[in-house]
């Protein structure tokens, strides 16, 4: 008897213990812990199987941050903010969490301004969501928002690895980069049969190796019907090794069911071995797909002793899967001699189906590629104004689609129709939507969400902007989602100025705003800059380099289609930082250097 008492003693202080380690809760799916500091969400890693909910937003700056694992309970963010991350060990398995193994659920996630420098098997949320050992769990209702992850191979913005699924995951205005293997949008590799439904990736992906809008390498057959559907990418996707695609680069052997449904890819993507929905090999139906984005072929694939020129609107090369009910709307180029294109599909296994599938004419100069059957391969080139009449297309089930007449190419029946834009200045962005609006989403040219809330009203929405917010003469992009349906084409509007007057500034008179090329004062991340630490920088005409008086801290972010890395150190100031736009270039401590060395630099103060 007193041993029972021991024991229930000793649970007891454990309890106790623990629920002191947090805001409240007991660790429970009815009670859970609660999270709301820094230090309680880093006490997660001391009861990896419990249940927790986020109460408040967590700010990670300053902290030296161990990741959280293996985590196999239940964690709700509630729609509260994690932010302020920064890892720059380059290590393995970095992220938020490191493993996540089944049954773990991740849910209500938001998480902002993270940056990571591993090295393999590393995502922002997490390193590895299982992997070709372990399920992972599922990740549900998550988003990551200007965010950044470097590393070698494995790298994704969710995970770097997954063994697991993810469902109504969003990474926005977020830049993923690897040297290696397997650089996705979501994850960089997919284990264990997962699946994708209802993600978004818009941002950067940037690999020497399979990179993938929405997950980069799939190994083993999904568990599934539709291992990819309702995604959505926007943005630049580039592999310098291919092989290269929308929304993923390349299936294992072993699969034969990789389906992809109702994606829609905006991206521009450019590679070797390169195709708007996958890459080489497709190993799986393609059914009721659209690529609006430009593709560019760089060069000949090499592979496994293989070499294969061949590259497609919608996949480079198509192993076992029939193509129904889908378009490219965009350009297909050849960068080098030897490398081939086509609408559709470039290399194509014989006695694959191929229906109801529509290229832009002055896009591609032929439909399909290597293996072309017309008694199989119903494709059509069609001009790009014919591509904006629904008319013009004949797929099986037309009630799947939408369009804006004479605006837009189709898109599907269940994805936001384009926001309108009524107003767009300095002061104040609004226009109209669906009548289920639920969420709109605006960029600036500089590459950051505005953090600004966004009032939505009967489908009306508005935001209204601070100081600097945006500047006169930038463009900003507009993304909508509607209640259970995937996010709108980007509409795109130019911001005036609220008075009407053409913006002038005295930059001798303001040292410490920030200026563009042109001595208009703009937003302080101008050409993918970001003020870590201090006051505002001052940026001189001439077009290589700016001139920094008071700052103590600084980083740069890179902006879409520059290869500048990401880059930290401390300044003597006022000190001049020389930046060849011009070339790939990293910056080195080299390229920093005096006022003396540089030209003339009478205009500033």
């Amino acid at each position: 008897m007193k041993k029972l008492f021991a024991s229930i003693a000793l649970m007891g202080m454990f309890t106790m213990n623990a629920s002191a380690q947090f805001a409240g809760g007991t660790g429970t799916e009815s009670d859970p812990y609660q999270v709301a500091t820094a230090e309680q969400l880093q006490a997660v890693n001391d009861f990896l199987s419990s249940s927790f909910v986020q109460t408040e937003d967590i700010d990670l700056t300053d902290i030296v941050w161990k990741p959280i694992g293996t985590f196999t309970g239940h964690y709700n963010g509630q729609g509260h903010i994690i932010s302020g991350l920064t890892i720059e060990t380059g290590e393995d398995g970095l992220g938020i969490f490191n493993r996540v193994n089944e049954p773990a659920v991740l849910e209500n996630i938001v998480v902002r301004d993270c940056y990571i420098v591993g090295n393999r098997w590393s995502g922002i949320l997490c390193s590895t969501n299982g992997n070709w050992e372990a399920k992972g769990g599922l990740f549900r209702n998550c988003y990551i928002y200007d965010s950044s992850i470097e590393g070698t191979e494995w790298i994704g913005a969710f995970a770097g690895v997954s063994g697991g699924s993810f469902e109504g995951c969003h990474a926005i205005n977020v830049n993923v980069e690897g040297s290696g293997n397997g650089i996705g949008g979501i994850s960089g590799d997919s284990e264990a049969g997962g699946h994708y439904w209802n993600c978004t990736f818009y941002g950067s992906i940037i690999g020497t190796s399979m990179a993938g809008g929405i997950c980069a390498f799939y190994n083993g057959n999904c568990l599934v019907d539709n291992c990819f559907e309702n995604c959505a990418v926007y943005g630049n996707i580039t592999s310098s090794g291919g092989c290269v695609g929308g929304i993923m680069a390349a299936p294992n052997w072993n699969v034969s069911n990789s389906n992809v449904i109702n994606c829609s890819v905006f991206a521009n993507i450019s590679g070797p071995g390169v195709g708007g929905i996958g890459g080489n090999a497709v190993r799986g139906k393609m059914i009721r797909n659209y690529v609006t984005g430009d593709i560019t072929a760089t060069d000949i694939y090499y592979h496994d002793n293989w070499e294969d020129p061949w590259n497609g609107g919608l996949c480079a090369v198509n192993f076992n899967g029939p193509i129904t009910d889908s378009y490219f709307s965009g350009t297909i180029t050849a960068k080098v001699d030897g490398v081939k294109t086509a609408g559709i599909s470039g290399r194509n296994w014989d006695g694959l189906q191929v229906k109801a599938c529509y290229y832009n004419c002055d896009g591609a100069t032929m439909g399909m590629g290597d293996g072309d059957n017309p008694d199989l391969y119903e494709t059509f080139g069609v001009m790009p104004e014919d591509m904006q009449t629904l008319s013009t297309f004949k797929f099986s089930d037309m009630s799947k689609w939408q369009i804006v007449e004479g605006q837009t190419t189709p898109f599907f029946i269940n994805q936001t129709a384009p926001l309108t834009v009524t107003e767009c200045n300095t002061n104040r962005i609004a226009g109209t939507g669906e009548a289920d609006l639920e969420r709109v989403i605006v960029i600036g040219s500089m590459s950051e969400t505005l953090r600004n809330e966004v009032t939505i009203e009967n489908g009306s929405w508005s935001i209204e902007l601070g100081e600097d917010d945006v500047v006169a003469s930038e463009t900003v992009t507009v993304i909508g989602f509607a209640k259970d349906k995937m996010p709108s084409m980007v509409t795109k509007a130019k911001v005036e100025d609220a008075s009407g007057i053409a913006q002038t500034t005295d930059i001798n008179a303001q040292t410490s705003k920030c200026y563009n090329l042109q001595g208009q004062r703009v937003a302080d991340n101008y050409r993918g800059i970001t003020i870590v630490k201090g006051k505002k920088t001052q940026v001189s005409h001439s077009l290589n380099f700016f001139v920094v008086k008071e700052l103590s801290s600084y980083r740069f972010a890179r902006p879409f289609g520059l290869k500048l890395s990401h880059y930290s150190f401390r300044l003597f100031l006022p000190t001049v930082i020389w930046l060849n736009y011009l070339t790939t270039d990293y910056l080195s401590t080299s390229e920093i250097t005096s006022i003396g060395c540089l030209p003339p630099l009478s205009h500033l103060a």
